[in-house]
């Protein structure tokens, strides 16, 4: 996959490649081997910059060929006209302004899709194909905090459907610009460190901590230690512990709830309550203190499950 390299700079777009897993099978002298997909997402393209599409001053054979052989669309919607949103859209279904996080994201920015959520990738999976990404993600890529590229990079879009991920993190001007291949940087150079900063220019005093001394070389760090709220999170929020925590976000398959910084939980909205609800902002609200019963808790992958539903029914059983 090296010589995909020679693409990326060509494509100002995310490319989902699907190839079916399964044998070819014949039914009624028919073959229902499901056909591979390649969905090409790109950034600036205009009506009027394919040939197919009357284009005079640029040819696109290649695009011309698909437009002649499947279906050519003359009227189009797009949930946004930028690339983070419209590609939040295309792969979770929901629309991007009711969500929070969907802005333009910058280049260190945390994966910016739940990996709870059910993606186009996921359906796909689920329907037999092996999956991909290759070219600009845009998403965000890491935890909450700070992405680091040094050492693997998880969650990424594997963590969200994709069998194989082979991106640029952000776009092509905006930094850090490397490929990125199954949550690593390609071709990182140990001896020099990535680093990712917004909010300092070159030239600017800052302070920051000594992380290592070798020789004429000093790596510096402008993220100081801080103590880390997961390390005790087992013991806090153990399988059965009632816990308080705040609503910090809604979506429409859940809430999520702040049980400390850092710390974060999913309420999925079949367990908010004993009786049927059809969105979790029917009932519930941003900032809203809640308690709720923790049903599973996955250290590894820094994930918590909360109900609010079993508590009513320990109640109800008590009574």
């Amino acid at each position: 996959m090296k010589n995909v390299s020679r693409l990326l700079p060509l494509l100002s777009g995310i490319v989902t490649l699907s190839g079916c897993s399964h044998a070819p099978q014949k039914s009624n002298g028919q073959n229902n081997q499901k056909p591979n997909i390649i969905y090409i997402f790109a950034d600036d393209l205009g009506i009027g910059d394919l040939s197919c599409y009357g284009a005079t001053k640029v040819s696109t054979p290649n695009i011309d060929r698909l437009a002649g052989q499947g279906v050519q669309f003359t009227n189009a919607y797009a949930t946004s006209a930028t690339s983070t949103p419209s590609r939040f859209g295309l792969l979770t279904g929901m629309y991007p302004w009711r969500q929070e996080n969907t802005g333009i994201a910058p280049g260190n920015s945390e994966l910016i899709i739940d990996t709870t959520c059910v993606t186009m990738a996921d359906m796909l999976k689920d329907a037999g194909y092996a999956t991909g990404a290759v070219g600009k993600w845009h998403l965000g890529l890491g935890p909450k905090g700070e992405t680091d590229f040094n050492n693997r990079i998880t969650p990424n879009a594997q963590s969200i459907g994709f069998d194989y991920e082979f991106i640029i993190p952000a776009t092509v001007d905006r930094v850090p610009c490397v490929f990125v291949e199954n949550g690593h940087v390609v071709e990182l150079d140990p001896n020099d460190p990535i680093t990712v900063n917004y909010d300092h220019k070159v030239g600017d005093k800052v302070k920051a901590l000594i992380k290592d001394i070798n020789g004429e070389k000093i790596a510096l760090s402008l993220k100081f230690p801080e103590s880390n709220p997961w390390a005790n999170a087992a013991e806090k929020y153990a399988v059965g512990n009632v816990v308080e925590g705040k609503v910090a976000r809604m979506t429409d398959f859940g809430a999520f709830v702040e049980l400390e910084p850092g710390v974060d939980a999913l309420l999925h909205v079949s367990q908010i309550s004993r009786e049927h609800v059809d969105k979790p902002s029917d009932v519930l609200s941003v900032g809203q203190v809640i308690t709720a019963k923790v049903v599973d808790f996955n250290e590894a992958d820094r994930k918590i499950s909360l109900s609010m539903k079993a508590l009513e029914n320990q109640e109800v059983e008590e009574n």
